[in-house]
């Protein structure tokens, strides 16, 4: 009977991950083609830049309404409507007509979105009894994996479709995402879960996860928002490289982050189920320092590769270890732990990138010390508190 209720749970992980590949794959699929949509509709640059940005504006304060929700109306349903929304923004995203329509939309996608992550990692965890670290894993890897797709595929499918129809597309590949979170429930006979109030005491008791999940997630994304905000312009300046080839360069950097990183996922989940916590953050924030420290001493096309593969060392280490720390807490406070968790996750880029394009104005590579420093320490303060970690919490 335990054996049978193990393999369950086993598939409920598997669908919940399908499910999260399907949910992101609309906003990672939009991530480079919603600003020319928005000039299509007749924005003008600054206009467009405000609509493309819209979505992490919104996705903030909406990640922890969504956190603080959660408990309260169930995860699974939380999931639902979140799918829900997502549906309805692409069909909105097809009828839009000209750029205020488009900017309600691109807020309404946004509240949807920032459903999904929390809702759909705190079930992981919660079905992750026997361990919570590959169910983790796993559910990361099928994010990348459809950040990976959307992000490549993206601009070769409108070349073919166009703008319209991309939406249909996706909107179809949503619906089917809705479609398993309304039957699964049903057919495997989960019961939903909620909690009426936040205990702080747990708050406290599980401070030390959730304070390193978030700073974890916070740091990685500071460290690109500068590759993607001020790398540019160093490429730029100190190389006197035309813009297409800088944006092929930066595309073929994180191109080769992500991929790489995909399998290291399963390996840091692996390692921390094995308890060597330890030396996945460590070689996270080492890897994170390193990658970043690199740029600053050298710009040359050797370096940028090096630096790509160890942001992907870092990347398979962090975007697990940070996720586990901030679900591997008592049930009861997951929905808080794990919106804070998206919240900084963007919150990362949304500092990152405008201050990296500040600094790059002024102190070209030598901007790259401040998030080497913040990694550096980010691990020293790891190393002091390393020991207050709780792990694989029932």
């Amino acid at each position: 009977m335990e054996r049978e209720k193990i393999g369950i749970e086993r598939t409920i992980v598997y669908i919940l991950s399908l499910i999260a590949f399907i949910g992101v794959i609309d906003t990672s699929f939009l991530i480079s083609i919603i600003s020319p949509y928005a000039r299509f509709l007749g924005a003008d640059e600054a206009q467009a830049g405000f609509i493309a940005g819209l979505y992490s504006i919104v996705a903030i304060p909406a990640s922890v309404v969504a956190g603080i929700l959660m408990d309260k109306v169930g995860r699974w349903r939380l999931l639902r409507l979140g799918l829900i929304l997502d549906f309805i923004s692409m069909v909105l995203y097809y009828l839009a007509y000209d750029p205020i329509s488009l900017a309600f939309v691109r807020v309404l996608h946004a509240i949807g979105g920032s459903m999904l992550f929390p809702s759909g990692i705190s079930l992981i965890a919660r079905y992750s009894r026997e361990s919570i670290a590959p169910g983790v894993s796993t559910f990361m890897i099928f994010i990348a994996l459809s950040v990976a797709a959307g992000s490549l595929t993206s601009a070769t499918v409108v070349s073919l479709m166009g703008f319209k129809p991309v939406f249909i597309l996706l909107g179809f590949i949503i619906g089917l995402g809705g479609l398993m979170s309304l039957l699964i429930p049903n057919f495997l006979d989960i019961n939903e879960v909620t909690h009426r109030k936040i205990d702080i005491r747990l708050l406290k008791l599980y401070g030390t996860n959730a304070v390193l999940g978030v700073l974890f997630i916070f740091v990685l994304y500071i460290g690109f928002g500068f590759i993607v905000g001020g790398y540019p312009n160093v490429l730029i300046r100190v190389l006197e490289l035309p813009e297409e080839r800088v944006s092929a360069l930066i595309g073929m950097y994180i191109g080769i982050s992500t991929l790489i990183s995909i399998p290291l996922m399963y390996l840091s989940g692996y390692l921390i189920h094995r308890k060597y916590l330890d030396i996945v953050n460590i070689l996270g924030l080492s890897t994170l320092a390193s990658s970043l420290g690199i740029l600053t001493v050298n710009t040359s096309f050797l370096t940028h590769i090096i630096s790509s593969i160890l942001l992907s060392v870092s990347i398979g280490m962090l975007m697990v270890s940070s996720t586990y720390l901030a679900v591997n807490v008592s049930d009861q406070i997951r929905g808080v732990t794990s919106a804070l968790h998206q919240t900084f996750n963007i919150l990362g880029v949304a500092i990152g990138a405008p201050l990296s394009g500040y600094l790059s104005s002024i102190y070209l590579g030598d901007m790259f010390i401040l998030p080497t420093v913040v990694a550096i320490l980010s691990l020293a303060y790891f190393l002091v508190v390393r020991n207050k970690v709780i792990y694989n919490v029932e």
